[in-house]
């Protein structure tokens, strides 16, 4: 399961929500199944009965069974996930699949394991636990020295102390 986006709000009467995502405009397809995070590690399949792209990062979407504004609420700010094999990603350009990958800074070797990754207005930030705390690094080309797809490692050249604030 890839992580792409998440509920962001609800609109209208009918149990329309607003899908915010981090993949390329157009690849939403109605026969893809959206898997909801309801409870920590569950991927629950919902099945979309119509979508209207609003944006180049948002979707107004109405899912089979969830029809009423109550319903809609009940989702908003859950993760959304879809099969890798309904989207085309590489691992050399798409941090989305970076999940799970080491980090293995230059100075430091290896400092931890992607758990998430975040899209901001102008770079990706990936979540990893370094001396029992959550740290944000910049995956950014100024800090990425090689990405190993095969291994699954990101040799980085993190900013001295950024792993300590």
């Amino acid at each position: 399961m890839l992580r792409i986006g998440k509920i962001a709000g609800t609109h209208g009467l009918k149990g329309e929500l607003m899908l915010s995502h981090m993949l390329e405009p157009g690849w939403l397809k109605k026969e893809i199944p959206l898997f909801i995070t309801l409870q920590r590690d569950t991927h629950i399949p919902f099945f979309l009965e119509s979508f209207q792209e609003v944006d180049d990062e948002t979707y107004r979407i109405r899912l089979e069974e969830v029809d009423t504004p109550e319903a809609a609420r009940s989702l908003v700010g859950k993760s959304v996930f879809v099969a890798e094999q309904y989207v085309q990603l590489s691992p050399e350009t798409s941090p989305l699949l970076w999940i799970g990958f080491e980090i293995a800074d230059k100075s430091l070797g290896r400092v931890g394991m992607l758990k998430d990754v975040f899209q901001t207005a102008h770079q990706w930030l990936g979540e990893l636990e370094y001396k029992g705390r959550e740290v944000l690094i910049p995956l950014v080309p100024q800090t990425i020295l090689q990405l190993d797809a095969k291994k699954k490692i990101i040799y980085m050249d993190l900013p001295d102390g950024l792993l300590e604030l």
